[in-house]
């Protein structure tokens, strides 16, 4: 395995979108399904348990659109909800802060 992709969901709002049968586009942008990884109702340490022992690959974290604050905020948040993780404690990542002109 090459990647994993980390996102979040807001449950209430995806039983929202089934029960209307709305669409990727406005379950997306109206009805705001996706969340910054560690905002919703996914469980991130079961995921991230999930992964072979000695993974090296990549986290790809993705928030379509952001429902805390600005980009880099909603990129600062799920950075530090993902540093918080026992699995990340455990695995060497880099140490740099993020700072808005890493954008």
């Amino acid at each position: 395995m090459a990647g994993i992709h980390l996102k979040d969901l807001d449950s209430s709002a995806a039983t929202a979108v089934l029960r209307d049968g709305a669409n990727y586009f406005d379950a997306t942008r109206g009805y705001r399904i996706w969340a910054e990884p560690g905002t919703g109702d996914l469980d991130l340490a079961g995921v991230l348990a999930a992964l072979p022992p000695g993974y090296g690959g990549w986290y790809v974290v993705e928030v379509d659109l952001p429902k805390h604050g600005t980009p880099f905020e909603s990129a600062v948040l799920a950075r530090e909800n993902l540093l918080a993780e026992p699995y990340f404690a455990e695995t060497p990542t880099a140490e740099a802060p993020l700072t808005e002109d890493a954008r």
